[in-house]
């Protein structure tokens, strides 16, 4: 995520009714990377993981930017 601190809480909301709605409560993770934000986005993610312990914040300063999905959110997720 670059840059998206005022999105975040409601991204992480809209995710959750949708995975909740079609049985999947609890059987997801959400894979977040600050690619170098400078607005708070990281500060953000880490207060929404306190209540949301499926949110994986991975941290990649080196990109900067939007960008398409980096490899390090693709190795993260535990699940599956």
């Amino acid at each position: 995520m670059y840059n998206e601190r005022d999105n975040l809480p409601i991204l992480v909301e809209e995710i959750g009714r949708a995975l909740a709605g079609r049985g999947e409560e609890g059987r997801y993770e959400i894979v977040a990377v600050d690619d170098g934000s400078t607005d708070g986005s990281l500060d953000v993610l880490k207060a929404l993981k306190r209540e949301h312990p499926e949110i994986h914040i991975v941290r990649s300063p080196r990109m900067p930017g939007r960008r398409p999905p980096s490899p390090q959110a693709s190795a993260r997720p535990a699940g599956a």
